[in-house]
């Protein structure tokens, strides 16, 4: 889940074999979803990131919460992506915090 040691305190982890959403979609032949509530605790840049636009172009809402300290995109970052892939976004932030939440709805 995390791609750095958090303050030098983890010292046991587990490798697993993780899939994308666009696998997700393909092995359960889902062709649309209608809301999408990741709950990923910081990995919300890397499961972006990693989608190809026709799998966000299957999506009409998302609602998400962010972690700028710990993702690899922050949340100005991912709402450009979503944006850029046809959604209209907004945030819920205090505009000090690492945390917020992104609500994005399709155009």
């Amino acid at each position: 889940m995390f791609d750095h040691n958090i303050s030098g305190k983890l010292r046991d982890h587990s490798q697993l074999r993780t899939k994308t959403l666009d696998e997700i979609l393909r092995e359960y032949s889902i062709d649309k979803i209608d809301f999408l509530k990741p709950d990923c605790e910081g990995s919300e840049g890397h499961i972006l990131k990693s989608d190809s636009r026709s799998c966000l172009g299957r999506i009409n809402k998302i609602a998400m919460e962010f972690h700028d300290n710990l993702s690899p995109l922050n949340h100005d970052e991912i709402k450009k992506l979503l944006e850029d892939h046809g959604f209209s976004c907004n945030a819920d932030w205090d505009g000090q915090s690492q945390f917020g939440y992104l609500y994005a709805r399709r155009h």
